[in-house]
């Protein structure tokens, strides 16, 4: 199951393997400058609410005239961390700021448990799939047709169709909250509205 515990492991072995490509030279300069560099990219609405939450940023005008005017020792406790100093960050907010200056990919962490999510619901559904091929797989009585059996297989398979459209709408509803939440999506309607 997916949890702190495991979003951190699994920064870590990222970083770990594309630390080469990406800080070969691990200082709080390089972890700064590489910030800069990324905030110069086409940053993400998620990306730039991670970048401000973790430095308590409240316009994005600014942003990077705000991370210029830090001081390299800002960001000590990222370098601490990925210099493997610290096992942990003290919040949530730091291990997204991490996620994002290293490229992984399921950031922030309500992404990274959304896709736990998904995965559980698959694993239901296939768990379901089974146990409804199961009883389709046994004997139907002797006194149905074959005519009786196609219809009953039919009507299961509706059934298991059915099933999945449910688990799959409850996905895709969660996801949209979420990426509402985190102002992905209607980027248009906002920028219309703001008009």
């Amino acid at each position: 199951m997916k949890n702190k515990e495991s979003y951190n492991k699994e920064i870590k072995e990222y970083f770990f393997n594309v630390k080469n490509r990406i800080l070969p030279d691990l200082t709080t300069s390089s972890i700064k400058s590489r910030c800069l560099f990324l905030l110069n990219e086409n940053l993400k609405e998620c990306d730039k609410i991670i970048v401000k939450n973790y430095f308590k940023i409240i316009s994005e005008e600014n942003l990077i005239k705000e991370i210029t005017d830090k001081d390299s020792d800002t960001f000590k406790s990222v370098l601490n961390y990925l210099n493997n100093k610290t096992k942990k960050l003290n919040k949530e907010e730091a291990y997204n700021f991490v996620a994002w200056l290293i490229d992984f990919k399921y950031r922030p962490f309500s992404i990274y448990i959304k896709d736990n999510d998904v995965q559980e619901n698959v694993k239901k559904f296939n768990d379901l799939i089974e146990h409804k091929q199961s009883k389709l797989n046994q004997k139907t009585p002797n006194n149905k047709n074959d005519t009786q059996n196609k219809a009953y297989i039919k009507t299961n398979q509706v059934n298991i169709l059915s099933a999945f459209n449910s688990s799959l709408i409850n996905i895709v509803k969660g996801t949209v909250r979420q990426f509402n939440f985190l102002g992905i999506g209607n980027k248009q309607k906002v920028e219309k509205d703001n008009k």
